[in-house]
C-alpha cells in the first residue's frame, strides 16, 4: 500500500486488530521482546493515534489559511477594473493614467493558483520514502500581486484630488491590500511548515526501524508464529492481517 493520508489510519486500524488478537490468545501470548507485549503495543498505538490527529488538525489549519488568502484576492481583478475606469473618467489624470492602467493590467494578469502534487509511491522492494513537501502554494504569485498592489496604491495616492466615493477605491483601502496579502502569505507558510513537521513526526512513528509501527507489526506476527507454530490457529488469526 502506497503512503497516503488514508493509508496511515488504515494501518493503525490493522495494528489495532492485531493487538486485539494477541490479547485474546490462549495460551497467553508471551513474546521474548518486551516491546511486543500487548501493553507496550497499546501505548505505541496511542502515540500513532495522536500523530494522525495532529496531522489532521494541521491539514485543516493549512486549508483554512489557504482559503482565507484566496478570499482576500478573489475580487482584486474586478477592483482593478473599477479603478481603471474611475481614473480614466477624470481628464486631469490623463498623464498618470497610462502607468495606473499598466499596473492594473499586471494585477489582473497575475495567477494565484494552489497546486498539489500527487504523492510519490515507493518503488517495489524499497522502503517508503520520507514525506516531502508536495504543496506548491503559489507564494511567488501572491508576493508578486502584493508588490503590484503596493505600487498601484502609491500611484493613485499621488493623484491630485484623488477622493473616490467608492470606499473600496479609497487610498487607504488600496494601501492595505498589499500588506494584507503579504500577511496571508506568512500565515500560509507557517501552516504549511506545521503540517510538514506533523507529517514527518508521524512518519517516524510509523517507519523508524525496529521501534516504528511497521516493524513492530511485522515482529508481532513473527513472534506469534514462533510461539505457537506456523500451522497454529493463533498464527492463522494474525497472518491475514496485512500491513
Amino acid at each position: 500500500m502506497a503512503n497516503s493520508e488514508t493509508s496511515f489510519p488504515d494501518r493503525a486500524q490493522k495494528a489495532q486488530l492485531l493487538l486485539t488478537s494477541i490479547t485474546a490468545m490462549s495460551p497467553a501470548y508471551a513474546p521474548l521482546d518486551n516491546a511486543l507485549l500487548p501493553a507496550n503495543v497499546a501505548t505505541l498505538l496511542t502515540t500513532v493515534t495522536a500523530a494522525n490527529i495532529a496531522v489532521g488538525n494541521s491539514k485543516t489549519a493549512f486549508s483554512n489559511a489557504v482559503q482565507t488568502r484566496l478570499a482576500a484576492v478573489k475580487d482584486v481583478p474586478k477592483l482593478a477594473t473599477r479603478l481603471v475606469n474611475y481614473v480614466k473618467s477624470n481628464p486631469a489624470w490623463k498623464v498618470q493614467f497610462a502607468r495606473i492602467k499598466e499596473l492594473c493590467d499586471k494585477v489582473r494578469r497575475v495567477k494565484t493558483p494552489l497546486k498539489t502534487a500527487a504523492p510519490v509511491a515507493p518503488q517495489p522492494g524499497q522502503p517508503p520514502a520520507p514525506p516531502h513537501k508536495p504543496r506548491d502554494r503559489g507564494d511567488g504569485s501572491y508576493a508578486e500581486l502584493a508588490d503590484y498592489l503596493k505600487l498601484l496604491a502609491a500611484a493613485v495616492t499621488a493623484l491630485p484630488g484623488y477622493a473616490p466615493a467608492d470606499p473600496d477605491l479609497a487610498s487607504a483601502a488600496l494601501s492595505a491590500l498589499g500588506p494584507q496579502i503579504e500577511s496571508q502569505n506568512v500565515l500560509v507558510g507557517n501552516a504549511d511548515t506545521a503540517l510538514d513537521t506533523a507529517q514527518k513526526q508521524r512518519f517516524a512513528i510509523y517507519f523508524t526501524p525496529v521501534t516504528g509501527l511497521a516493524d513492530v507489526f511485522a515482529a508481532i506476527k513473527q513472534a506469534v508464529k514462533g510461539q505457537y507454530g506456523p500451522n497454529s490457529t493463533q498464527y492463522a488469526q494474525v497472518k491475514t492481517i496485512r500491513w
